[in-house]
């Protein structure tokens, strides 16, 4: 109820933007649950094309024709595989395509809640080749929250601009050949462009390349498809250039990531070399999250960001002794507590930069900073916006008073009785902070 209520007397399309999730100049990501393992094809595919994946051609090959709903398994993949006979001899029998499937779900596909077996969907694909990035799986890009465009942007570093460039040069030029690109360069083994670089079938395998069977399944399944995905239709295709607020724990990011590839990305085998990237970038995107807490909070208090020399992530400690030491537990739990009432902070934040950043854009106010591709001066902008220390900070106050009060009275006027009511009516917080701490309570972020 809550919902439509804000819905009718904000408006859908107003209500739409102030409580959708996160804020973006922030913190680029969703954040919610999404599938690590299907972050590296995206990117991939981003790098090389300069643009965000839309729809390909996996359903259409794959997905079982006159059955309503059916999506591909292993078993329909291993079936048209297996008719490829200049690909594979030997597999056109049960036994054959039974031994093919498996040997897909074991290096290249994964099925659908990781099950087993070969007639469950199959889900994601595994980045053990940059062909890989030729399979739209996941189907939509956006089931990833964001992430490959995050990775994308940041080892790409563009400086200007409020999307990413194909011109740029660097050790991760995107829109390139696979020369310019060290990711692509890693995992390209044997990929050539032939023809026009923009064409989406123009990428080509030398079949003289020495690769393993991991990445030559991986390789045949993309032929299969006859060319890369389409740019997105439904969104824009841009990359947008958004670093988060968080900038000093980005070039670690990118330093690391830099520096591991340089040194170690064609010398460690590719199956071992998949999990060390899943697990850094683990790490990179919660050191990430845990530096914007830390930032956030702050600026939470005084309106302003710490500067990048400042920066620091928020310290966890963890007890790896098993629990068998008492005091060693309890500090980690206490120090876990500690972290997750804070994260609780963190989307109240979020939506007081989304209510300030949506009424400075409404009243088209004079000096509103550019969120991209660094978003600090934006956001210390809303903060004074905030603190009353910019000339329109009292009519924006009095306007998100007046919503306050609008809301309050249309959800007493229902019949709601809840702690949403009594924050909205509180005048010994202010305003912006009232309704996001509503749209938090609502659980909506």
């Amino acid at each position: 109820m809550g919902r439509r209520i804000v819905e009718e007397v904000l408006g859908r399309r107003e209500a739409g933007e102030l409580w959708a999730t996160g804020y973006r100049p922030a913190f680029p990501l969703t954040p919610q649950e999404f599938t690590l393992g299907g972050v590296l094809p995206a990117v991939l595919y981003m790098m090389r094309w300069g643009q965000r994946r839309g729809k390909g051609n996996f359903e259409e090959v794959y997905d079982r024709p006159g059955v309503a709903g059916k999506k591909a398994a292993i078993l329909d993949v291993s079936n048209g595989l297996s008719s490829r006979f200049e690909w594979f001899k030997g597999f056109d029998n049960d036994a054959g395509q039974a031994i093919l499937g498996d040997l897909l779900l074991a290096y290249c596909l994964e099925n659908r809640r990781h099950c087993t077996g070969r007639e469950e969907q199959v889900q994601r694909v595994f980045p053990t080749h940059y062909f890989a990035s030729w399979v739209d799986l996941p189907p939509r890009v956006a089931h990833l929250r964001g992430v490959p465009e995050l990775v994308t942007t940041t080892l790409a570093r563009q400086l200007h601009g409020p999307v990413l460039e194909r011109s740029h040069r660097g050790h991760f030029a995107v829109g390139r050949d696979f020369d310019s690109n060290l990711l692509l360069r890693i995992f390209g083994t044997g990929a050539y462009i032939e023809g026009q670089p923009d064409n989406l079938s123009s990428d080509r395998f030398d079949e003289s390349a020495d690769v393993g069977l991991d990445q030559l399944l991986t390789i045949r399944l993309a032929q299969s498809l006859h060319g890369a995905p389409t740019k997105m239709r439904d969104e824009s295709p841009d990359i947008i250039n958004q670093q988060p607020v968080s900038l000093r724990a980005t070039e670690t990011f990118y330093d690391d990531l830099n520096v591991f590839l340089r040194a170690y990305g064609t010398t460690i085998p590719r199956q071992a070399l998949l999990p060390i990237l899943e697990s850094y970038l683990a790490l990179g995107l919660t050191n990430i999250l845990f530096s914007t807490l830390r930032m956030l909070l702050q600026w939470a208090e005084s309106g302003t960001l710490p500067p990048k020399a400042d920066e620091s992530s928020w310290s966890v400690f963890v007890d790896c002794s098993m629990s068998m030491d008492y005091d060693l537990r309890r500090a980690s739990e206490e120090s876990m507590d500690d972290l997750v009432q804070r994260l609780g902070r963190l989307p109240v934040c979020m939506m007081c930069l989304r209510i300030l950043d949506q009424r400075a854009r409404q009243e088209r106010l004079d000096g509103l900073p550019e969120p991209t591709p660094d978003p600090t001066n934006r956001v210390n902008y809303l903060g004074d916006l905030l603190f009353d220390r910019l000339e329109a900070s009292r009519d924006i106050e009095k306007d998100i008073r007046r919503t306050c009060f609008k809301l309050s009275d249309a959800l007493k006027d229902s019949g709601e009785d809840s702690p949403a009511v009594d924050l909205l009516d509180d005048d010994n917080q202010k305003p912006a902070w009232r309704l996001a701490g509503h749209g938090a309570w609502l659980r909506v972020w």
